[in-house]
């Protein structure tokens, strides 16, 4: 059975579409999108998360969305980690890889505690935390690459993980306060809009550098 959302909710849905789809035009049209693999890539997961997020409602598309969305953050955790050097890089990946596992075993051992109804509740629960495990390796990933190599590019690298982790957060306090739903919304979107800006002058500073380069 499809689910129809209202006007309103669709209507802030596509806003969440726009400033992705901007980001990837941007990219393609003023920059050299070859030099900036990882970022399209992430706007290309986080286009297609936004998208599938119109019909969250429905089991597989919240599944799906979930699934893209954290597919998206490690990319750009990684993007940072290949810049680390080797002995750095194979300490943070292995220690996250420990955090990961005890996580999953704590879900794996809370799994087998419930009733067969509530396994789809409890399979987007599971996936909604492990997207928030891949924010948190993009923040951790961007404040090693500045600990290592503190250019202006890691800094506003940093500043873009920094503002779109905290944009959402905000969204998500959207969830647990009906007062002030539209506040939480609007600010969620416009720190989102700025995470994006920061990361196209990322960009930028990224393609100056490697005009001097040549």
């Amino acid at each position: 059975m499809i689910i129809f959302l209202d006007l309103g909710t669709l209507a802030n849905r596509i806003l969440w579409i726009l400033p992705n789809a901007a980001a990837i035009g941007i990219i393609y049209f003023l920059f050299t999108p070859k030099i900036h693999r990882f970022p399209l890539l992430f706007l290309w997961l986080l286009l297609v998360s936004s998208s599938l997020a119109l019909k969250f409602e429905q089991f597989i598309f919240g599944v799906l969305t979930l699934v893209f969305s954290g597919t998206a953050y490690l990319v750009v955790g990684f993007s940072a980690i290949k810049q680390l050097s080797k002995i750095k890089a194979n300490w943070f990946l292995g220690i996250y890889f420990i955090i990961t596992l005890l996580v999953l075993g704590y879900f794996l051992f809370e799994l087998v505690q419930i009733s067969k109804d509530q396994y789809t509740g409890f399979l987007q629960f599971i996936l909604f935390n492990i997207a928030n495990l891949a924010l948190i390796f993009m923040l951790a990933s961007a404040l090693l690459l500045v600990h290592q190599n503190p250019t202006k590019i890691a800094m506003v690298f940093l500043g873009f993980a920094f503002v779109f982790i905290l944009s959402e957060i905000v969204r998500a306090a959207s969830y647990y306060s009906e007062t002030r739903i539209n506040l939480f919304i609007y600010g969620s979107r416009v720190l989102y809009v700025f995470a994006l800006a920061l990361l196209l002058n990322c960009c930028q500073l990224i393609e100056a550098e490697e005009r001097q380069k040549s």
